[in-house]
């Protein structure tokens, strides 16, 4: 099972992840676990543009609104994809039909049931509008509502990662089902009347200040073990308000005087201090994200191999990693590109290569690459402390095994100005939300003429092949091996270098009650206590 790491007055407890849910103070009645009423408030750093996830990838959106709508299916603990509001599911014609038993009696908060129309007109509108729908859409013969509970995909050939993007958490790419009526209301616009069957209902949103959501009490609760969005789903509070408040000092002292009862990113510099204080409990999320280099590989040096793989033994990892988050309670070391316990984990992934300092091997690289002191430019963002303190580092180590370097840390907006110039920069630190929910999403990453590396050689054309196949293999076992085949890949030809996951510090006041840390916020199954 993947791990999080929830640190609670001091102590680091592995836990199993899990959603919870949020409930309250002023009991009105017991329940098994927890107790109901009160309002649960959230502060949030930022607000988001909308609250419609098919218009939008900005994460704000979805770890509202997702309490809101639910999705055909959910991850489950190791990130595989489960029927949520569909009941059960048949794959036929050898992979390229999807036929769905859908729940039945599911309510929307217009009181209304769920059906196969509502269904299928939700799903037209994501192939459409959403990032991971659009990413389906090609492959996508038809789509029909065949009876009432009944909805059916045809696919043109098989298309292995299909419920792994209806499940994904990643930029809002899960589907959900909204009612038919609001679908035609809206078309391709923002959606601004929000009605799900989730165990809350939007209720106030008054842009850059708050959403308030209130409990739905007609909500018809999944069973099974929770997890993320999956799993049975109880709503303790009367009302979950989400509040803007951009100023870390002023998010942490609302939660040691308990006028927030949750908070996300705290500042790291005062977790010591903060686990001290008996008002409130810090927790880890782990992992959270990714640290990664980006390689321009379509301009000198980095469009040779060697030169890549030379950056593999010139970059001491762990060094990058205390420079850029500091104490090792805020990251880890693995080679893989999924966590622990998830599906597509690759255990000893990178073996030989990752972590893997050496610089006389990198110098070794270097002249077999024939690398002549070609300037290497490392291009971040000044106003990201943690990326640009790793451009610092990482400078200072390739000049080690000599790399000419320099670094250019203008401002965020000038850094994705320039990132799509050839020529004007060699690396590049980013970071990912993890887990990403198939290899297929790195897909469009990493691979021929992919997002900003710039690949198209002989390389990039394997590294297409693999993701390929893929695409088709449709049986878990195989495709595993496949996934293998990747990692393998990934370290030979280097498109992007694996730094560390890292963890985010969150925090809580005393008074919540049963929460789990989760890489996205989910406020289910947890209760206030005076």
């Amino acid at each position: 099972m993947r791990k999080k790491v929830a640190t609670l007055l001091g102590v680091l407890l592995v836990l199993a992840l899990a959603i919870v849910c949020i409930a309250g103070c002023g009991p009105k009645d017991s329940a098994k676990d927890g107790t109901y009423g009160g309002t649960l408030n959230v502060a949030l750093a930022r607000t988001a543009p909308h609250y419609d996830t098919d218009k939008s990838t900005d994460s704000y959106s979805g770890q509202v609104i997702f309490h809101v709508y639910e999705g055909l299916f959910e991850i489950d603990e190791n990130y595989k994809p489960q029927p949520y509001l569909a009941e059960s599911y048949e794959v036929q014609d050898d992979g390229k039909t999807y036929v769905f038993k859908l729940r039945e009696g599911v309510l929307f908060h217009n009181g209304n049931e769920m059906t196969s129309e509502d269904v299928l007109a939700s799903f037209e509108r994501w192939l459409k509008n959403n990032g991971g729908g659009q990413q389906v859409e090609p492959y996508v013969d038809k789509a029909e509502a065949t009876d009432k509970y009944e909805f059916v995909v045809k696919f043109k050939e098989q298309y292995a990662p299909f419920l792994s993007f209806l499940s994904s958490i990643v930029s809002n790419q899960k589907f959900v089902v909204r009612p038919k009526e609001i679908i035609e209301k809206f078309g391709d616009k923002v959606i601004e009347e929000h009605i799900g069957t989730g165990p809350y209902k939007m209720v106030e949103y008054v842009p850059d200040d708050y959403v308030k959501l209130e409990r739905f009490e007609e909500y018809v609760a999944q069973e099974g073990p929770s997890f993320a969005y999956s799993g049975k789903k109880e709503a303790y509070c009367d009302e979950i308000v989400f509040r803007i408040v951009p100023e870390p000092a002023v998010r942490v002292a609302g939660v040691k005087t308990g006028q927030y009862h949750y908070a996300e990113l705290a500042p790291r510099d005062e977790f010591e201090q903060l686990e001290e204080d008996p008002d409130v409990v810090p927790y880890l999320v782990t992992p959270f994200g990714q640290s990664f280099i980006i390689v321009n590989m379509g301009y000198p040096p980095f469009d040779n191999v060697y030169a890549r793989q030379a950056l593999l033994h010139a970059l001491d990892v762990e060094e990058l990693a205390k420079a850029m988050l500091g104490d090792e309670k805020f990251w880890y070391l693995d080679g893989a590109l999924f966590p622990e316990g998830h599906i597509w984990h690759v255990s000893n992934a990178g073996k030989g290569s990752y972590n893997a300092y050496d610089p006389e091997k990198a110098k070794e690289l270097l002249d077999k690459a024939g690398y002549n002191g070609e300037q290497v430019i490392i291009l971040n963002g000044r106003d990201d402390p943690m990326e640009s303190r790793g451009a610092e580092v990482a400078r200072d180590q390739l000049e080690k095994v000599g790399f000419n370097v320099d670094t250019d840390l203008p401002d965020r907006a000038t850094v994705v100005e320039r990132r799509e110039q050839l020529d004007s920069w060699n690396l590049h630190f980013n970071t990912f939300f993890t887990p990403d929910p198939d290899p297929q999403v790195y897909g469009a990453w990493m691979g021929t003429d992919k997002w900003i590396g710039n690949w198209n050689d002989e390389d990039s054309v394997k590294m297409d092949d693999i993701f390929e196949r893929m695409l088709r293999e449709i049986d878990y076992d195989k495709r595993g091996k496949i996934v293998e085949e990747w990692h393998e890949a990934f370290y030979e030809y280097v498109p992007y270098v694996k730094n560390f996951f890292f963890n985010e510090f969150n925090l809580a006041h005393k008074s919540l009650k049963g929460y789990e840390p989760f890489t996205v916020h989910v406020f289910f199954n947890v209760w206030l206590e005076e």
